[in-house]
């Protein structure tokens, strides 16, 4: 009687034939218990006349350990990552309780209260300020007059041009600076708070900053409260 041997190809597994055959029926593929028994099984029904050949025998034993190795491999690299995404929570703890600036155009309403955001001037600017909802649309225009180079924050009591309360939620803000000469003046906008978590999302680690999330590689200044 002659066994039909087995594969690696037939095995599901972290390889190539397995991702190729991710279309056919999950029934026609092998864990590796189910390969180590059925090699067994193989060895016990040989035909004693016909045994396999030792070539034959070692090949698949190779192709076991080499499945065996890939198992391995894959849940050390999944326990790798875990680690990491932790340490790098466990870091970025410290920042809980501190204030931070972060590279950014948004402006949000919370509870009645403008989140801070502030912009930097290149040189002295006579400044404007256009605050935007999150559909693009012109909310408000805030004159801020002449104004000195070096950091501002933007003041904005939360209402449109109509003088109404705007709902809360995420807006955006858009800095234009005119020198005395009529030439425009360059300008860098940012975010600020206070730091009070860190979140773990789709494997990055962010920094809670009111109801902002923000990368930790984005700070730019870390100030204690």
């Amino acid at each position: 009687m002659s066994i039909q041997t087995v594969s690696l190809n037939n095995i599901a597994g972290p390889s190539q034939a397995a991702a190729e055959s991710q279309t056919t029926d999950k029934k026609d593929a092998l864990g590796r218990d189910e390969f180590l028994k059925l090699l067994i099984t193989q060895l016990k029904n040989q035909d004693p006349l016909n045994p396999m050949q030792s070539v034959e025998f070692t090949s698949q034993l190779a192709q076991f350990s080499s499945l065996e190795q890939l198992f391995n491999v894959g849940g050390h690299l999944e326990s790798i990552k875990t680690s990491l995404l932790l340490q790098g929570g466990d870091q970025l703890v410290h920042y809980i309780g501190k204030s931070v600036k972060s590279a950014g155009k948004d402006i949000a309403v919370r509870d009645g209260e403008i989140e801070p955001a502030i912009y930097h001037l290149d040189d002295d600017a006579e400044v404007q300020v256009s605050v935007y909802a999150s559909d693009g649309a012109l909310v408000r225009t805030l004159h801020m007059g002449s104004q000195k180079k070096g950091d501002h924050q933007v003041s904005w009591d939360g209402k449109d041009e109509a003088g109404r309360s705007v709902a809360e939620g995420e807006y955006r803000f858009q800095v234009k600076g005119i020198d005395v000469s009529g030439q425009p003046v360059s300008s860098q906008t940012y975010v600020a708070g206070e730091v009070t978590g860190v979140r773990h999302e789709s494997g990055k680690a962010f920094l809670v900053v009111g109801e902002r999330r923000i990368l930790p590689e984005s700070i730019l200044e870390v100030n204690q409260l």
